[in-house]
């Protein structure tokens, strides 16, 4: 992001997403933070990765609100200042003109609240007026943008802040979230227009406060937020089905690189965008990177070492075909269709069981490819071993940095003899080496930037992990 920041409202526009406010943090002194509001606004086009910088709000917001209806944008509540105070300012954003627009305030000030939209009406729910309110809001207001009106609409069933907010099949979830401090219990309500009425639904595994979320593919995606643990910040992502009311905890491939809370996420195309975000630690420094992921199609449900009497165990998430391949293939068709070890057919909530009796032993990924044809660029990652072997004895190395400019450090799971090959893309052989410690550093500084393929044995066992040259 151009300008990282954290708290930030975002929506998306004719193909475009829009983060508006947030803020940012520095030292005020060794280890003190100093909050700082901002009134920016900019725009991210995912097909050519190019932000744009717009007009800006009238005042400088945090943890407000922002939602799209009738092409346009609506910038609602949130905090000014260092959460002296809280605001029920409402913003319209003119995207024809470049430029903001007051309208009527909301009846409520909030910030750290939901919102969303269901059937081009606007529901904003739950927050807090002021930092250190004890009993957050239970109040849901309607907006009209047909009559410009505000009106009243069944509480929650608790008071609740920092939670998130979608809308699915016309009716709306409010997602965890609690008293700041606490963090809930993973408690999530489903409001029905029709009837006026909250409905308590499955719980999360577990409470959260001030998580993202998003729907792709009939499903929600939660990630992020704070929790009990410390540090409090989560990276896992847990993805509910509102056709059979149940949570699960998405693979870890899917989770978030980085702990994160405070963040926004948008979903387009079947695809998943987080952006901004407050890092742990005590300044909360803004996440200034952009992730995104594809809506997974398979996903192992397995341990990742097997041996070849063991069967492997997955999940589709939507209808598709799942292909084993050898660790590293490009995520590309063609290099999945030419490496392809075994494939499998499936459909939507469908867990299958793959014998691996003719699996060489190896390191392997699993792709998916929707019924559509949309390849899904994450996947699962197992190894096979020989019969016998436990985990202790698997060969386990970590790579880091990865990307990396210059040199990359190889962390093993015991000292040893150990060689290694670095391989191109094509198979051509870059560079040999050996060690015998259980922690190597390799040189990549005159590699030319790209994707690289490193195999480390020892004895009979090996492992083959994809590097990227920065």
């Amino acid at each position: 992001m151009p300008n990282p920041r954290y708290g930030a409202g975002s929506c998306i526009l004719d193909g475009k997403i829009y983060v508006i406010g947030g803020m940012y943090s520095t030292e005020s002194s060794p280890g003190s933070p100093a909050y700082h509001p901002v009134d920016m606004v900019n725009s991210f086009d995912p097909e050519t990765g190019v932000w744009d910088t717009l007009a800006p709000l009238k005042a400088p917001r945090v943890y407000l609100q922002a939602v799209e209806v009738e092409g346009k944008i609506y910038a609602m509540g949130g905090a000014i200042g260092e959460f002296e105070a809280s605001t029920a300012m409402v913003e319209v954003y003119d995207i024809g003109n470049d430029r903001w627009e007051s309208i009527d305030d909301m009846p409520v000030k909030r910030f750290i609240f939901g919102a969303c939209v269901l059937e081009d009406q606007i529901y904003v729910m739950g927050g807090i007026e002021s930092f250190n309110q004890k009993n957050p809001l239970k109040s849901m207001h309607k907006y009209d943008p047909a009559t410009g009106t505000w009106d009243a609409c069944a509480n929650l069933s608790r008071g609740t802040s920092g939670l998130t907010a979608t809308s699915f099949n016309g009716i709306i979830y409010a997602i965890t979230g609690g008293v700041h401090g606490t963090y809930g219990e993973g408690i999530v309500e489903a409001y029905d227009p029709a009837e006026d009425v909250w409905i308590r639904k499955a719980s999360m595994s577990g409470g959260r406060f001030l998580p993202a979320c998003g729907v792709v593919n009939e499903r929600i995606y939660v990630n992020g937020g704070l929790d009990r643990t410390y540090p409090p910040n989560q990276s896992s992502t847990e993805i509910y089905n509102p056709s059979t009311d149940t949570w699960i905890m998405a693979a870890s491939e899917d989770f978030l690189p980085i702990k994160i809370s405070d963040h926004s996420i948008v979903t387009l195309d079947k695809k998943v965008y987080v952006f901004g975000g407050s890092l742990e630690g005590p300044i909360h420094w803004a996440e200034p990177d952009v992730f995104e992921f594809d809506f997974p199609v398979v996903r192992s449900r397995s341990e990742s070492m097997l041996t070849s009497n063991d069967t492997l165990e997955a999940e589709f998430y939507e209808d598709g075909t799942l292909y084993i391949v050898p660790e590293g293939t490009l995520a590309n068709k063609d290099s999945i269709f030419e490496s392809e070890i075994k494939s499998l057919d499936g459909v939507a909530n469908q867990f299958i069981s793959i014998q691996l009796d003719n699996v060489p032993e190896g390191s392997y990924e699993i792709f998916g490819i929707a019924s559509d044809g949309r390849l899904d660029s994450g996947s699962s990652r197992f190894q096979v071993v020989p019969v016998g072997m436990d985990q202790g004895s698997v060969l386990q190395v970590q790579i880091f940095p990865n990307p990396a400019n210059d040199l990359i450090t190889l962390q093993t799971n015991q000292s040893g003899r150990y060689t290694y090959n670095i391989t191109s893309v094509n198979g051509q052989m870059i560079r040999n080496g050996a060690f015998t410690s259980a922690s190597h550093q390799i040189d990549l500084s005159n590699l030319e930037e790209g994707i690289y393929f490193i195999t480390i044995r020892s004895r009979d066992l090996f492992i083959t992990k994809k590097i990227i040259k920065r």
